[in-house]
């Protein structure tokens, strides 16, 4: 069985933010820990996805789809009250974006 498309692009995410060199991402750029985080739940990994969408937020704090984004990781892994924070900063840092 072949390796899907978006599983390799996903994959290879990972592998910049991991590997030193020229073709690494910014350590500061928070879209990047946020996609690394998708790519690490597509893959199963909830607890290293939750970390990066931690770093994500942590670097940009209004980072409402950071937030959506952990909320359903934290639900994944059946953390209901953390989720639910989390959905919550969502929708609130949405709004104030508007």
């Amino acid at each position: 069985m072949g390796v899907s498309l978006r599983t390799a692009l996903l994959s290879s995410w990972i592998l910049r933010l991991q590997s030193p060199g020229p073709n690494r991402l910014k350590p500061d750029y928070a879209s990047a820990f946020n996609n690394r985080g998708n790519a690490r739940q597509a893959q199963g990994d909830l607890a290293g996805a939750v970390r990066d969408y931690d770093e994500a937020i942590r670097l940009k704090p209004d980072y409402a789809t950071a937030f959506n984004n952990r909320g359903e990781a934290r639900q994944a892994l059946r953390d209901v009250a953390g989720a639910q924070k989390d959905f919550d900063e969502a929708v609130r840092r949405s709004a104030r974006l508007k």
